[in-house]
């Protein structure tokens, strides 16, 4: 007892009597670890306390994996304290003795910043002149041209200052900085410039807002942006006044092709027809030809005009064999056939599909080269055709197969009743991850984001991780999906996992078994889990096919917005959000809510249970619904009702509606093999 208060006495004479001097304090910091000092330095600069934030920071050692971190924070923090000139001098280190570091073109923008807002005008400008030529894709280009343009404007260099003002307008035509700048005199060239970055990203009602001059090629731009908002009626006026005047018969030929395409979204086949035929008979080898034939085939076996869409299909085949459409165009032939019933010249077809390069039509070719089979009464070649396409990832046309063979009562031996193996895998019951045993990484990025993200510091991690190139080890890009996932960057590492799964026998083929379930685990995630679970739970839609939709629709980005204006993470039309919230008794519903997870699933699931059950409960029919809207989706039934639902899929006409009902499908059915009941089992007794 008497040491425990002799301890007491000791630890109280330390705590109240030991001075605080410096000597002391350097003392403390040598306790810690280098990533101790450097968290109590930026939770300092965190709070704002910018002298204790450089005090801080100056403990960190140089050997430290973050200490370039160290130098610019406390280059900020200097900013704050006005000491502009001890914040040059660290933000000159970071750009001179750093230079692999995320941060030099931070350091490099801040740099001009300061040089410009204690006057020094022509420094500036070198620094953001630096900025821009070093960094011409950096998602803060357009703040740099905007105050290089200022800089330069401001140390008398007029002209050059102009000179990149329009550098800015043309180059990014829709940034937040030209509300700031005057907008500036185009020539002719530059201002195509600028509407055509307009248009390639698909700001179509922006170019509708813009004065232009009447040359061709602004006229097709406008014409075409009317067509992609859907405004047919006067994109057709527009189109049909511009092949009437234009002498260049480049823009001629291309106005004609849309023409076509807006009379057929118009309903107008003749029209549609004829304009197609205007293509491919006066350019027959021009740009847009090929794309004419194929567009008159499709079009006439959309009205069953079975003779010229087979006549337009050879056509394509034989005339244009280097074309884009042509192995669509041998697959559109075989499957003229099929429905015709005549398999023999199905199979040839097939076979010249097979015989190409195109992995598209791979699994294709081979599940409808085993259902003629099986139509033929030849079982055994059948099973040992389908059961190619049953593996260990599951896929659309690996499931059709599969329910071919059962439904054909062939399961024993058939080969598909194999599903992913998690016998060799460790699954955290808690957390619902895949953790697994992976070689430390050797990118030092990669290095950095992971103390970053130990540090709690997502965001610098994120940056950190898009500083990686494309030539990382297998085992280092897993790593950057893993820690992408942790930041809480759910796309990325979306994106990442699928496409290492998709090219996994190219990529990893002595590691597939052990990595797979990582790989699907990050390509295939569970996120949003609670608000999937309520969702699910109200409209009676299977969480499965929630998740699949989000997947293919926005790949988890919450901010997602298509050209069409679809939103969020479901991809919901405003005008759909609004009905669906009025459905759901949701008062004042505004379109930004739609960028809201919780929302967003709860309206997009709401829209889809209704397209289940307009379409009596036929998932692959409310699926085409939900991506091309129910309207289109009644007119094919009026066509191909009778067919098998696989037969439907396939007579989809749009290609994009067609591959989506594909994907989602098959998504969702990795999602069942992969997580099965382990995920929402409290709700599986509901689906």
């Amino acid at each position: 007892m008497k040491y425990k208060i002799l301890y007491f006495i000791i630890a109280v004479h330390l705590i109240f009597y030991i001075p605080s001097d410096a000597g002391a304090e350097n003392e403390s910091h040598d306790i810690l670890n280098p990533a101790q000092i450097f968290f109590n330095a930026y939770k300092s600069y965190g709070s704002n306390e910018w002298g204790e934030a450089v005090e801080f920071f100056k403990h960190v050692p140089e050997d430290y994996i973050l200490y370039d971190y160290a130098i610019y924070y406390s280059a900020v923090s200097f900013v704050s304290l006005g000491r502009h000139y001890e914040a040059l001098i660290m933000l000159d280190k970071i750009i001179k003795e750093h230079g692999r570091s995320p941060l030099v073109s931070a350091a490099i923008l801040k740099t001009g910043d300061i040089l410009a807002d204690t006057g020094n005008y022509h420094k500036a400008a070198e620094s953001f002149r630096n900025f821009t030529e070093s960094f011409p894709k950096h998602e803060k280009r357009p703040y740099a041209l905007y105050k290089l343009a200022a800089a330069l404007e401001n140390s008398g260099e007029s002209e050059e200052a102009q000179h990149v003002s329009k550098q800015l307008w043309t180059e990014y035509p829709l940034s937040e900085y030209l509300k700031l700048t005057a907008e500036p005199l185009f020539t002719s060239d530059e201002q195509y410039k600028r509407i055509y970055n307009m248009f390639k990203a698909g700001k179509y009602k922006n170019i509708l807002e813009e004065t232009m001059p009447e040359e061709g090629r602004f006229r097709i731009l406008r014409a075409k942006s009317l067509y992609y908002i859907k405004k047919f009626d006067e994109s057709v006026k527009q189109l049909t006044t511009l092949v009437g005047v234009t002498n260049d018969n480049t823009i001629k030929e291309e106005a004609t092709l849309f023409l076509g395409r807006a009379y057929a979204s118009l309903k107008d086949t003749e029209s549609a027809l004829t304009r197609y035929r205007e293509v491919f008979n006066n350019y027959p080898d021009g740009r847009y030809a090929d794309e004419a034939v194929y567009r008159a085939s499709i079009l006439a076996k959309e009205h069953g005009d079975t003779m010229l869409a087979m006549k337009m299909l050879a056509k394509l085949i034989k005339e244009y064999p280097s074309s884009r459409f042509k192995d669509e165009g041998i697959w559109q032939t075989a499957w003229l056939h099929y429905e015709n019933g005549e398999y023999s010249k199905t199979e040839t077809y097939l076979k010249k599909l097979e015989k190409g390069q195109s992995k598209r039509f791979k699994k294709r070719v081979i599940y409808w080269q085993g259902k003629l089979l099986l139509k033929q009464g030849k079982k055994d070649m059948a099973i040992n055709t389908l059961k190619g396409l049953c593996t260990n990832i599951p896929s659309y046309y690996g499931t059709l197969a599969k329910n071919l063979l059962t439904s054909s009562r062939i399961t024993a031996g058939n080969g598909c009743d194999r599903s992913i193996n998690l016998s060799d895998i460790w699954l955290n019951t808690d957390t619902d991850e895949i953790t697994i045993n992976l070689t430390a990484p050797e990118n030092l990025h990669i290095r950095r984001a992971a103390e970053l993200i130990s540090l709690d510091m997502r965001e610098e991690a994120d940056i950190e991780l898009k500083s990686t190139d494309d030539s990382l080890p297998v085992s280092d890009t897993i790593h950057a999906a893993i820690l992408y996932k942790k930041s809480g960057n759910i796309p990325r590492s979306h994106n990442i996992g699928l496409n290492l799964l998709q090219n996994y026998t190219e990529t990893i083929p002595d590691e597939v078994p052990y990595h797979m379930p990582l790989l699907v685990s990050l390509a295939y995630p569970i996120v949003y889990s609670e608000i999937v679970k309520e969702a699910a739970t109200a409209s009676q839609v299977d969480p499965y096919l929630i998740y699949a939709v989000i997947s293919q629709e926005s790949g988890f980005n919450e901010t997602a917005v298509s050209r069409a204006g679809a939103m969020g993470l479901m991809q919901i039309m405003p005008k759909t959000g609004r009905a669906e919230a009025e459905k759901l008794y949701i008062n004042n519903f505004k379109q930004d809510a739609l960028f809201v997870p919780h929302l967003n699933i709860k309206l997009g699931t709401n829209h889809l249970k209704g397209l289940i059950e307009e379409f009596n409960g036929n998932i692959a029919i409310a699926l085409a619904a939900y991506n091309a809207g129910s309207s289109a989706v009644k007119s094919w039934l009026k066509k191909n009702g009778g067919s098998d639902t696989d037969e439907f899929v396939e007579n989809i006409p749009y290609q994009e509606t067609r591959r989506y009902v594909e994907q989602v499908l098959s998504i969702c059915e990795i999602y069942k093999e992969f997580y099965g009941s382990r995920f929402l089992s409290e709700l599986t007794h509901n689906f």
